[in-house]
């Protein structure tokens, strides 16, 4: 006779925490891949980073929202003069000038409450997921083209 395993509140815990953790990694790549894997602000593609414009623990409705997201070298990320970590300036300019209707949908939505439930983490992943794959797809078309042209 096979034993069943008790679901326990320790279970449940970790369970989420991998959850959250496979959803970030699904966030971070698709911010990149949306940004054709490039700084947002000068364009370089070394040391990427994935950055929330609105803080990630002061705003869990926009956590794993992809339009909260931005593509960051370390530079304009943490480590430079203007860094989105040191201050919030060069990222509004950024968005005023490139993604005005982000930073409206921003405005509306970081007041949600949200909790974050298995169920709505594996929809989630699987919404992350799909967008990867499409941006992924798109990636190769414009590729294909690109190497079309040239002949």
């Amino acid at each position: 006779m096979k034993k069943v395993k008790k679901i326990t509140k320790t279970f449940e815990k970790k369970e989420l925490k991998k959850l959250h953790r496979k959803c970030k990694k699904l966030w971070s790549l698709v911010v990149r891949s949306k940004a054709s894997n490039v700084c947002s602000i000068c364009g370089t593609d070394k040391f990427l980073h994935a950055h929330h414009i609105e803080d990630s623990r002061m705003c869990k409705s926009l956590r794993y929202d992809v339009k909260n997201g931005v593509a960051l070298c370390a530079k304009h990320h943490k480590f430079g003069k203007e860094a989105a970590h040191r201050g919030f300036i060069t990222i509004y300019k950024y968005l005023i000038n490139n993604r005005l209707d982000d930073l409206s949908y921003l405005e509306k939505i970081r007041s949600n409450e949200l909790e974050f439930t298995k169920t709505y983490l594996i929809d989630k992943i699987q919404e992350l997921q799909l967008l990867l794959e499409s941006l992924y797809i798109e990636s190769v078309r414009s590729t294909l083209d690109g190497n079309n042209n040239c002949r």
